[in-house]
């Protein structure tokens, strides 16, 4: 039987989406495909806008477009080859962020936009420290959210969750959930901080639906010691799991 240090080591291996990119134009091409959702601070200030990446310029490499920080407003507070913004953003679980400047207003792809310069470097954070599964599709995880909707977990672990709606939450946003452990009868009951809500239609091809619009991913907080214990449990039986699979 494998020790958890030993899966610690094992499981990143078989986590191809947590691949490090090399480039910022790298990084953010393929943000951009995602449309990761951004937070974005003017200069030193404290106040942070919500944005998302719209897209590069192909045939000027230098430049990118973010979507407008704020609507019906000619964003005066921007003073174009000047103003200097930091945008964070995340991918598989890092986090990046780059400092550049503002370089004026654009309609691009239909959006609203400001045109930014191409970052030279990326800052990149660390990867989270708590590994995230997925569940057996034999035996789901579920999630109880605040409308009384119960839907499944599509990862999981001691820090938090992601999971599939059909209406966004706001990131920041706090929900009270329970959480439903394939290997457990009782509900575990934690508050659910939402980081990230992204786009994410799947369609049954037999029945052409849409389920799932948005998918959610955030962290837990106010989860009970004991709550946190039986989740590590699940997560480490659930690696071995895995791990027996492919070999």
């Amino acid at each position: 039987m494998l020790g958890l240090d030993r899966l610690t080591k094992i499981l990143p291996i078989i986590r191809k989406k947590g691949r490090k990119l090399k480039s910022p134009e790298g990084a953010i091409a393929q943000a951009c495909v995602n449309k990761s959702q951004l937070r974005v601070t003017i200069e030193d200030g404290e106040e942070k806008y919500r944005s998302f990446f719209v897209g590069m310029n192909n045939k000027n490499k230098k430049e990118l477009y973010i979507d407008a920080l704020t609507r019906n407003s000619k964003h005066d507070f921007l003073a174009p080859n000047r103003t200097r913004i930091t945008i964070f953003f995340e991918m598989n679980g890092i986090q990046y962020n780059f400092t550049t400047k503002f370089l004026g207003l654009v309609v691009f792809g239909g959006f609203d936009s400001l045109k930014i310069r191409m970052p030279k470097t990326i800052k990149q954070g660390q990867r989270r420290k708590a590994f995230r599964i997925e569940p057996s599709l034999d035996y789901p995880a579920y999630i109880r959210i605040k409308n009384g909707d119960l839907v499944k977990a599509l990862d999981i672990s001691g820090a938090g969750a992601s999971f599939r709606m059909k209406s966004p939450l706001e990131p920041g946003t706090v929900i009270p959930v329970s959480l439903k452990l394939p290997d457990r009868d009782n509900f575990l009951k934690a508050d659910f901080e939402v980081i990230v809500t992204q786009r994410d239609s799947t369609r049954l091809r037999a029945k052409k639906v849409t389920v799932g619009e948005y998918k959610i991913r955030g962290r837990f907080r106010g989860l009970a010691s004991a709550s946190r214990q039986f989740i590590h449990y699940y997560v480490a039986n659930r690696q071995r799991e895995l791990i027996h699979l492919m070999n």
